[in-house]
């Protein structure tokens, strides 16, 4: 991470929901120094056979006490080709509109597969 970006909060390493065709290898929100801008950057590796085309995720930006800040954002990472081991999304910015956001949590992640089949997390927990 360069001089611009302080690192404000970092998932834990090797999230991981049973059966799921990804893991978040890593996670951490971070803030501008020059815009103020706080975004939340996302490392997943597909574990899945099949290819990869887009994931959805929902997460839920949290103030310092952890209290929830507004509604759930939605991102889209759109026109992926990630195939088995590969590693995504990490070039990617959330932008988090409230600025005061000191961590996040995922409410909910869906994978769609260049077959058009979906896989979702329906509300389980991460492990």
């Amino acid at each position: 991470m360069n001089d611009r970006f302080e690192q404000l909060y970092q998932l834990s390493e090797n999230l991981y929901i049973e059966d799921a065709p990804i893991i978040i290898l890593a996670g951490s929100l971070l803030k501008d120094k020059v815009s103020g801008c706080v975004v939340a950057q996302i490392k997943y590796q597909s574990l899945s056979e099949k290819t990869i085309k887009a994931l959805k995720l929902d997460i839920m930006p949290m103030d310092v006490s952890g209290q929830e800040l507004g509604d759930v954002i939605e991102y889209q990472y759109l026109d992926l080709n990630v195939r088995t081991g590969q590693d995504f999304g990490s070039n990617k910015a959330i932008v988090i509109q409230n600025i005061v956001a000191r961590s996040f949590r995922i409410v909910d992640i869906t994978v769609v597969f260049d077959d058009g089949e979906k896989w979702f997390n329906d509300g389980q927990q991460n492990h």
